[in-house]
């Protein structure tokens, strides 16, 4: 309630902005390599009244409302307690904002891991804030990483991490735990909506950031046991696993569903870190019918290198529905949760409910398999009323400190080769979504993925050199252990387990 308060001030009196939420006192600092120098970008987005709780934004310039938003993803940027690497992908963030003057910016989740997390997240939010940029996020299943505390490491929790998030003015998470009408929790941490209204004002996308949390629960691995037992028979799992990814929980369905109702938008574009069934069904779907066992594919393993470079396809007839490929490749299996194999009328619960409330034209963006970025849609054979098709991809991924391209042995030829540098070259970076709000059904252009090989590519070899040092002494955060690391505990260094220096 209170932060609606101050959402309906904004709308009020514009200049208290940042008044309302003050930056904290405490500011932390980043580093960007190659003397680049960050630039705020120019600001066209309007924070409005919330409707029903819900922030609510509209692009203006001048006095004039426009209809074309430009919003960046990125996700998995994995930001950690190695600081060469952070330092990259911090650049690369700061120099990709820049560049395109994006008027929103999305996080898919994995952003800021390891027990070092709080000093990473106060950067990560004072660079976003020096960029004058509005931005959200979902929180992926390293968010929250706790560490070893014998060993002084202290890292945030999920909750505490939103809050943080919330702290700072152009954040547009809203932190608040939510229910349903009925009084339901609904599941995870951080969960969020954010309304985008158009020149007419109607409320022309809602976009949904989806906690997929870190792992199932004791009681949703009793429930769903066989469907881990036919997990680990599609040999997404071994049969000794212990551990398997969360999903989607109904509650959050059933605030998604709500939120759809109770504003009348005209679409949803749903943001979470664990992709969905779906998604594999459709790729292996639109593959195994287009090519006709020319290269059958399967659900695991990494076998799918043919083709690697992205062969965007006509819109192909299959036993789901109709296909297209847009653009990118699955070059890793998909890591989502045996949850979905629970599926109804061959899909799963999340994509049923875009398909009854999400619009004409809803779409779903997810990272977490690091290797993967295809985008397709799917026009499911169906008998729902809305008739929709459904948008459904990867968004680019720009991790230099976490397993990646390379550190999963999926390079055939050696990388500093210039016919593997063209062909092979590493995936980072990030994915641009250039929406219409005036057209409800084709609501967006293609997704564009862009790497920063293909973009700064000066800078590539140096990326190499970073990436093939954390190849060869890949360590996770998780195993840190004080006799072997590099990051031995340092009571003055946050990145060494520190608790109150600021870097």
């Amino acid at each position: 309630m209170y932060k609606n308060k101050k959402i309906m001030l904004l709308a009020i009196v514009p200049a208290f902005l940042f008044a309302c939420k003050p930056v904290p006192a405490s500011r932390v600092t980043y580093n960007l390599l190659w003397d680049t120098k960050l630039e705020k970008i120019e600001n066209h987005v309007k924070l409005l009244e919330s409707r029903d709780g819900i922030p609510t934004i509209c692009k203006t310039i001048g006095d004039v409302e426009h209809d074309d938003f430009k919003i960046l993803m990125f996700t998995d940027t994995h930001l950690d307690h190695k600081k060469p690497q952070c330092n990259y992908t911090y650049t690369m963030i700061a120099k990709n904002i820049m560049a395109e003057k994006p008027d929103l910016v999305i996080f898919g989740g994995d952003n800021i891991t390891s027990c070092e997390n709080e000093p990473r997240a106060k950067q990560f939010c004072q660079m976003l804030e020096d960029l004058n940029v509005y931005w959200s996020c979902c929180l992926g299943n390293h968010e929250g990483d706790q560490g070893k505390p014998e060993l002084g490491e202290h890292g945030m929790t999920r909750p505490e991490m939103v809050k943080l998030f919330d702290s700072y003015p152009h954040c547009l998470l809203d932190s608040t735990p939510k229910t349903t009408k009925a009084g339901l929790p609904v599941h995870g941490n951080g969960n969020n909506a954010i309304h985008i209204l158009n020149s007419e004002g109607k409320i022309a996308e809602t976009l949904f950031f989806l906690d997929t949390d870190k792992l199932m629960s004791a009681e949703s691995m009793e429930e769903y046991k066989p469907e881990i037992q036919q997990f680990i028979k599609m040999g997404k799992a071994d049969p000794d696993d212990t551990e398997f990814y969360d999903y989607i929980h109904d509650s959050q369905i059933g605030w998604y569903k709500e939120v759809m109702e109770d504003s009348n938008s005209l679409n949803s574009i749903v943001v979470s870190h664990v992709p969905l069934k779906d998604m594999e069904d459709a790729y292996l779907t639109y593959y195994n019918t287009k090519y006709l066992g020319e290269h059958p594919q399967g659900p695991s393993g990494n076998e799918n290198f043919w083709p690697y470079t992205s062969t965007p396809g006509e819109v192909v007839g299959t036993s789901l529905g109709d296909i297209k490929l847009i653009t990118g490749c699955r070059t890793e299996g998909m890591c989502y949760s045996p949850h979905d194999l629970r599926m109804i009328e061959n899909h799963s619960p999340m994509f049923n409910a875009m398909l009854e409330n999400g619009g004409k034209h809803p779409a779903f963006f997810c990272g977490h398999d690091h290797s993967n970025d295809f985008f397709l849609e799917v026009k499911p054979k169906t008998n729902n009323d809305n008739d929709a098709t459904v948008m459904m991809g990867y968004i680019e991924s720009g991790c230099y400190s976490s397993n990646n391209y390379w550190s999963k042995g999926l390079l055939k030829w050696d990388p500093y080769d210039a016919k593997s540098m063209q062909q092979y070259h590493l995936t980072q970076g990030y994915s641009v979504l250039n929406l219409d709000l005036s057209n409800q059904e084709t609501p967006f252009a293609d997704p564009i993925n862009c790497t920063n090989f293909d973009k700064w590519n000066s800078l590539y070899k140096e990326a190499l050199d970073l990436v093939k040092a954390n190849r060869d002494e890949y360590k996770p955060a998780w195993d840190y252990d004080k006799s072997v690391s590099k990051y031995p505990y340092d009571p003055n260094d946050p990145l060494k387990g520190g608790p109150t220096a600021l870097i």
